[in-house]
């Protein structure tokens, strides 16, 4: 977004009322006492490094990132709540173990987070093809990376190009 749409959402994150400013260039202090500013336990992460590091094995974590998620699990034990949910559900897909999956579904109802309530949800929205997508080894992802790639040929020459055409851009591609 924009310089004003960004003001927008800081202002609503202020706890304070005014602007505090830069950090001062020479602390107001005695000369014989001088404060240093608390250093903070693991440096700030990005909500996108967060995501990442929170799916990660537990053994290949750095102590500096087992802190950050304990300090994490502390401040909001939800986050910590989910993490368990989805690192589950990933094992779940990697074994290909459906009969885990009922359980996971009841305990991503009765997690209380709407994100992962939805979520199970969808599944239960289609389970009969999740359930197959765990029990069976074929796949039609290839079919379909193949019709999603027709669809974004035929898109960029919407109006512009015959079947003809068409027909060329795509045995060129192959």
């Amino acid at each position: 977004g924009g310089h004003e749409t960004v003001r927008r959402v800081l202002v609503t994150w202020r706890t304070e009322r005014g602007r505090g400013g830069p950090p001062r260039k020479h602390p107001i202090a005695t000369p014989s006492v001088r404060r240093s500013p608390p250093q903070r336990a693991t440096r700030p992460w990005s909500p996108r490094q967060a995501r990442w590091l929170l799916l990660k094995v537990e053994d290949e974590l750095k102590p500096e990132q087992q802190a950050y998620i304990q300090q994490l699990g502390q401040l909001c034990p939800d986050v910590m709540i989910a993490q368990r949910l989805i690192v589950e559900f990933i094992q779940l897909v990697r074994k290909r173990d459906d009969t885990v999956l009922a359980p996971w579904l009841a305990a991503a109802e009765t997690s209380g987070l709407p994100e992962l309530r939805e979520f199970a949800k969808g599944i239960v929205r289609d389970r009969a093809a999740v359930e197959a997508a765990l029990q069976y080894r074929w796949s039609n992802g290839i079919t379909e990376g193949h019709v999603n790639r027709l669809k974004m040929i035929k898109r960029t020459a919407y109006g512009r190009a015959s079947f003809a055409l068409l027909r060329q851009r795509v045995l060129a591609q192959v």
